[in-house]
């Protein structure tokens, strides 16, 4: 082995340059450097490059994925695009994460997938035996809504359901209200001749001008017709 500070060549000891404290082959090519310098590939330096760290004095490339490391395998910050999870890098997050600032961050303990770490921020439940709604993981859905098994969470019923089994189908109602024979809730009192029943606003409303009885506002809902008025194919007047 050379002496520290030169190297051999044709039998000969030569100086190594004067930032390598070892060389090899010839002055610049060295094995390690003099305080405060830094070896990448073979030349002494007083940083690394960009993506690089020094470790022991050598210029170690940072993990794949990575911006900035700490270590040769320890990550400090990711890339676009791509999020820190236990020191490494990639390109989405795992079950019960969410990304922040190009971070895993841990969701709520009763989320599996979330958009933030409270217990509302849920996209699904850890649990199969809770059910979702409005981002909170419950163990069973609120008055008001219906479990949908297709997308595992509650969504509402309608306004005038107090209770449903699907989106158009009441099983109790809204006070005030009572359930017809399709499912639907009504007034205890029929609308007017003159009037239909709207079911979003939740009370009677004018037929068209035309109309004596109706299912809603337009010239082509009525049923049945004015005196002055005859319906043809439920849409055409004479």
């Amino acid at each position: 082995m050379s002496e520290r500070g030169f190297y051999a060549e044709d039998g000969t000891c030569q100086r190594c340059s004067s930032s390598c404290r070892t060389c090899e082959g010839n002055a610049t090519y060295c094995h390690s450097c003099e305080g405060g310098l830094v070896l990448d590939q073979g030349a002494c330096q007083e940083t690394c490059p960009k993506r690089h760290v020094a470790v022991e004095g050598m210029c170690k490339r940072c993990p794949e994925m990575c911006q900035d490391c700490i270590h040769e395998k320890t990550c400090k910050e990711c890339m676009p695009e791509s999020f820190l999870y236990k020191d490494t890098c990639h390109q989405s997050c795992p079950s019960h994460f969410y990304a922040d600032a190009r971070q895993c961050v841990p969701c709520h303990e009763d989320c599996l997938e979330c958009s933030g770490p409270s217990a509302d921020d849920c996209d699904l439940c850890a649990e199969d035996s809770l059910v979702l709604y409005d981002g909170r993981c419950l163990d069973e859905c609120p008055e008001g809504t219906y479990y949908e098994k297709e997308t595992k969470d509650c969504k509402d019923c309608h306004k005038s359901c107090q209770t449903c089994s699907s989106p158009g189908t009441c099983t109790t109602c809204r006070e005030g209200l009572r359930l017809n024979n399709h499912g639907g809730c009504v007034p205890h009192t029929e609308c007017a001749a003159v009037e239909y029943w709207d079911g979003e606003a939740l009370a009677c409303k004018s037929c068209h001008a035309k109309c004596f009885r109706c299912t809603g506002p337009s010239e082509d809902q009525c049923h049945t017709c004015l005196r002055d008025s005859l319906l043809l194919s439920e849409s055409l007047f004479l």
